[in-house]
This record gives structure tokens, C-alpha cells and sequence, in this order.
């Protein structure tokens, strides 16, 4: 059985790696949810303001990170294109936490298990910061989108419809 999965990552893990780096944030609270328009609608964010970290895995079970804005849904077919891969598709909750070393609906775009190679949609770089999974399924962060894509690496395309 591989559900196992060694230590789940915190906001506090999140929080230690970011200062570490010299990285400004703020963790804000939200509700307890894994579903975007539950957290839109209960806090005075707008789904343009919120990121989702989306784990994915290819034929090879090379792992991915996808940072779309919460008003654009994923394409896979443009993303699949971008990394040249025949196979790709959002893995299963316990996977994402294989991966990622973080609860699904916690997942932040940076500081992953895992190595993931992470891509960032064009349209999140409309803004100058925006709220991303902050560890834990009741916090979001606030961080530059320049610090994600200096800290993830990330590559930048048009991955979203």
C-alpha cells in the first residue's frame, strides 16, 4: 500500500522557509474548505485575487505544479503541449500530498516534497500579489507573484481557459 506519507507540511514549515529567504507575507484566515468558490464567497477576496496550486504527473510520474488564477479553470491540452509529454493529468489527493508534503486545498505554489517543475499562468501575473494555499486548509498567504516565480522557478504560459 503506498497511502503512506511520511510527514504532512504546515503553514508553519511554509512560514519557517519564507523567512529563512527573506520573503515578505501575511497569512490571512479562511474557511476550512478544498473547494475555491466556498473560500471566495465566505472571505473579501474575489477569484481574481486567489490562486489554486494544482499537482499534476505525467507518464514518467514526473510531477508538476500548475498556479492558475481561481477565476480560470485549467487547460491540460495547452499544458500538455507546453512540457512535450504524452500522458498528463491532476493526480489523486493522496498523491498531491505525496507530492507537494501538503494537504489538498493547501498547497502553496512553492516549497514542495517533491521537485515539481511549476508553471504559472500568464493571467496571475495581472497581479502584483495574490493569495495562495498557505500550508494549512485555514490559512492563505499573501506573496509577490515575483517571489513565486523567483522561488518556484516557474516557467510562464497560457495555460488556463
Amino acid at each position: 500500500m503506498e497511502k503512506e506519507v511520511k510527514e504532512i507540511r504546515t503553514e508553519k514549515d511554509l512560514e519557517n522557509f519564507l523567512k529563512e529567504r527573506n520573503i515578505k507575507y501575511k497569512f490571512i484566515d479562511r474557511p476550512e474548505s478544498t473547494k475555491i468558490e466556498e473560500i471566495i464567497k465566505k472571505t473579501k477576496f474575489k477569484s481574481t485575487q486567489i490562486a489554486k496550486s494544482l499537482v499534476l504527473k505525467d507518464e514518467k510520474n514526473n510531477g508538476y505544479i500548475a498556479i492558475i488564477r481561481g477565476d480560470t479553470k485549467l487547460n491540460i491540452k495547452k499544458l500538455k503541449k507546453l512540457l512535450r509529454v504524452n500522458k498528463l493529468g491532476l493526480v489523486s489527493k493522496d498523491e498531491a500530498t505525496k507530492y507537494s508534503g501538503y494537504l489538498t486545498g493547501a498547497t502553496p505554489p512553492v516549497y514542495h516534497r517533491l521537485p515539481m517543475k511549476a508553471i504559472i499562468d500568464r493571467k496571475v501575473l495581472d497581479n502584483k500579489t495574490i493569495m495562495v494555499g498557505g500550508g494549512s486548509r485555514s490559512k492563505l498567504v499573501e506573496l509577490k507573484v515575483q517571489d513565486i516565480i523567483k522561488l518556484s522557478k516557474a516557467l510562464i504560459a497560457e495555460i488556463s481557459n
